[in-house]
């Protein structure tokens, strides 16, 4: 007998969970989209896109969502336009029971900025992604220059590497410094611009001192950066940097110094 109210009782659960849904399905066929939810990550540190720009773009695309049909809209074109954003590089969205659209963008965090001798430039992010200028935003962050002639039409290195054009380009190289100065904040407050060379020497441009730091290839980059670092230590309280011209960390187990003329 209690086996057969068991039954009954799980029975009459699931018949009422089934009504619930059918309640709910049909609440969501019938509501009308009344608010869009924007929702962007990270933008205390850059500000590639905004929630008014977004708003924009959507409209631009599907007309006014507000007072439309929910079973009419669809998130997977809302996220499309969302990631034609350069500066996004993740995009959630997601209906509501109660008839709003809820939109959560992450946006790109570039740290470099790799100016072309011709004067183009784009930003590239810790994971190698092309982000274009914005006349919306500038990036405080390291400034790659010099003899170079870098192309933005590819949407990151990974694609520049399966192009095989990495022989033509310093943006492989620029990518491995960047995250370097990225993931060291002594150097990344210390260096602020970088000029590439033509024969693709890297050297740093110190925020203090009036002198070059020849890196020379990025080969064994960690290595160089302890030998710079050991050297200030041993120098910085016993004699003006300001002396020097340049201080050369390519040759190995060493760092070769040159005075300027009149010092």
């Amino acid at each position: 007998m209690k086996k057969w109210v068991h039954i009954l009782i799980w029975m009459a659960v699931l018949a009422g969970a089934l009504a619930l849904l059918s309640f709910v399905h049909a609440s969501n066929e019938s509501a009308v989209c009344w608010k869009i939810d924007i929702d962007i990550s990270n933008s205390e540190k850059v500000l590639f896109v905004n929630e008014s720009l977004l708003r924009q773009q959507i409209t631009e695309s599907l007309g006014a969502l507000e007072e439309t049909p929910m079973n009419t809209i669809s998130i997977d074109r809302i996220r499309e336009i969302v990631l034609a954003n350069s500066g996004v590089s993740s995009a959630v969205v997601h209906k509501t029971l109660d008839g709003r659209i809820h939109i959560n963008a992450e946006q790109r965090v570039p740290n470099c900025r790799v100016m072309n001798a011709d004067g183009s430039g784009f930003y590239l992010d810790h994971d190698g992604w092309i982000v274009p200028l914005s006349t919306r935003y500038t990036a405080h962050v390291p400034v790659f220059t010099g003899e170079i002639q870098e192309s933005a039409q590819i949407t990151c290195i990974e694609e520049l590497v399966a192009l095989e054009k990495t022989t033509k380009s310093h943006l492989d190289e620029i990518h491995k410094v960047a995250n370097y100065l990225e993931d060291h904040p002594f150097w990344l407050a210390q260096i602020d611009h970088v000029w590439i060379e033509k024969d693709g020497d890297f050297i740093l441009i110190p925020r203090i001192g009036n002198h070059e730091i020849m890196v020379g290839n990025v080969d064994e980059l960690d290595v160089k950066m302890k030998k710079l670092e050991a050297f200030y230590g041993q120098t910085v309280n016993k004699a003006n940097l300001n002396k020097y011209e340049t201080i050369n960390l390519k040759f190995r187990n060493q760092v070769v110094c040159k005075r300027k003329a009149w010092q």
